[in-house]
Formats: C-alpha cells, sequence, structure tokens
C-alpha cells in the first residue's frame, strides 16, 4: 500500500543542498514510487492507446481520414471540456476513486467497439473523452502529494519518468497484439488492463494525504498572519512622540547653527 513516507534526513554532503540524490530517493522510497507509478502509469497507458485506436479502428471499419479526424476531434473536444470537472471530483472523490472510475469508464469504451456499426464508434469517442477528461492532471496532482519534501524534485523527476514508460508500452503491446492475432483481440487486452488498473487502485493504493502535503510546505508559501489593528489612541499617542522629536530635533539645528555663527565671527586672541 502507498503510505506517507517517514521524514529522512537530509545528507550534509549531499550535492544538491542537503537533499537526497536521485539514487538515494530509489533506494529510500522504492515501494511508494514502485505503486504510485504503476497506477498512474496504468492511465498513462489507457490514455495512449484510446488515441492509438482511432487510426486503426477507422482503418478497419474502412473510414475515410476524415470521417476517422471528426470522430477523434468528437473525443477530444469531450476531454477538453471535462478538464474543470476532473479538479471537482479529485477534490471530493479522492485521487485513488476518480483514477478507478477513469479505468471503468475506459474498459466500458473498449468494449463497445466489439460491435461493428457507426454508433459503436460514436459512443467510444465520447465515452474514452469522458474517461480520459475527468482524470485530467492526475499525474501532476498525485506526484505532489505524495513526493517527500526533502527530496521533492528528484522524486517527481524519477516517478514522471517510469509514469511516461506507459506512453511506449502501450504502442508496443498494443501492435503486437493487433498483427499476431486481431484488433478486437488487442482491444479485449486493453479492457482487462482497464479492469486490473481499477481493481489495483481501489485495492492496493491508498489514498495521498492532501493535508500532510501541505502542512509540508514552506513557511515562505502560506499566508502571513493578520498584523494586529492599532487603536485610534495608540496612533494619537504615537503621532504626538514624533512630534516632539521633530520639535527637539529643530531645536537643535538652530543652536547649532547660532554656535557656529559666533564662533566665525569672533576675533582670533593674540
Amino acid at each position: 500500500d502507498i503510505s506517507t513516507p517517514a521524514a529522512v534526513p537530509r545528507r550534509a554532503d549531499s550535492p544538491h543542498g542537503g537533499s537526497l540524490s536521485m539514487a538515494d530517493v530509489v533506494r529510500e522510497h522504492w515501494r511508494l514510487l514502485l505503486s504510485a507509478s504503476t497506477f498512474v502509469g496504468l492511465a498513462s497507458y489507457l490514455r495512449k492507446s484510446r488515441e492509438l485506436i482511432f487510426p486503426l479502428e477507422g482503418h478497419e471499419r474502412g473510414l475515410s481520414q476524415a470521417e476517422v479526424g471528426r470522430y477523434a476531434s468528437l473525443s477530444f473536444l469531450v476531454d477538453f471540456a471535462l478538464f474543470p470537472v476532473a479538479g471537482i471530483l479529485m477534490d471530493r472523490l479522492g485521487r485513488t476513486r476518480t483514477g478507478a472510475l477513469s479505468f471503468v469508464l475506459t474498459m466500458l469504451s473498449f468494449l463497445i467497439l466489439q460491435r461493428n456499426s457507426p454508433e459503436t464508434f460514436a459512443m467510444f469517442a465520447i465515452l474514452g473523452g469522458i474517461a480520459n477528461g475527468i482524470q485530467s492532471g492526475l499525474t501532476a496532482t498525485f506526484g505532489a502529494d505524495l513526493a517527500p519534501a526533502d527530496c521533492r524534485s528528484n522524486f517527481l523527476a524519477v516517478f514522471r519518468t517510469l509514469v511516461r514508460t506507459g506512453d511506449p508500452t502501450a504502442s508496443a503491446t498494443l501492435g503486437a497484439v493487433a498483427n499476431a492475432g486481431s484488433l478486437q483481440g488487442a482491444e479485449m487486452m486493453v479492457a482487462g488492463f482497464c479492469l486490473l488498473g481499477a481493481t489495483f487502485a481501489l485495492c492496493a493504493v491508498q489514498e495521498p494525504p492532501r493535508k500532510e502535503a501541505e502542512a509540508a510546505l514552506p513557511a515562505a508559501a502560506l499566508p502571513a498572519a493578520a498584523e494586529p489593528s492599532k487603536s485610534p489612541a495608540s496612533d494619537a499617542s504615537t503621532v504626538s512622540t514624533c512630534d516632539d522629536e521633530r520639535g527637539d530635533l529643530v531645536t537643535a539645528l538652530v543652536t547649532g547653527a547660532d554656535d557656529l555663527e559666533s564662533a566665525s565671527s569672533a576675533e582670533p586672541a593674540i
């Protein structure tokens, strides 16, 4: 399970200003990185598979490039429109439940493709757009919630690198299965990964503690406390004190100028 990593002592001899190096990050947090990158990497895998299916399925159904482009445009339009909804769902349902919901919707969209009709391709485009839209920003949000305060940048660098392996893996596996068997078999394989990802998200991935992540922010990033308001009486006394000090300063300057003038006009003693 993903758990909040304990604070790791900073190394005084580290070349990164006391922060853990990437090798130390992998050594200290490999379990956390493995679980988190598997969950978010599956989301990246399914996102790339959806993109690849449009030209492959369109060619399989004998559609023109313009027709495939219209279906893909519809899907990405739905995806774009759900960006705000993704943030609301991740804040209310949680990161893992939102990811699991996205996996389930993606699985349904790939199962719909098993029927060959224009309506099913349109339903795949819309449902796939919804599934991908509600997980927008999952990689950045999940990584920021989990990153330890003492090695935030290096942890995120390793985490994002592992997550990115989902894109080439999707291209390789989808193409290999479609070439060895059939495109329908490749689509069923992706649907199986969706079910596996949803089960993994709900059973093996713990929701990251967002409140503790906010508490780990530096003090400079937190809003400054409001200064206590001063009463009108204290303001009046402050002004009066300043006026008295200003008057004493003027008197001292005038006295000093008179003494200097007297000294310059006096004749030197013989």
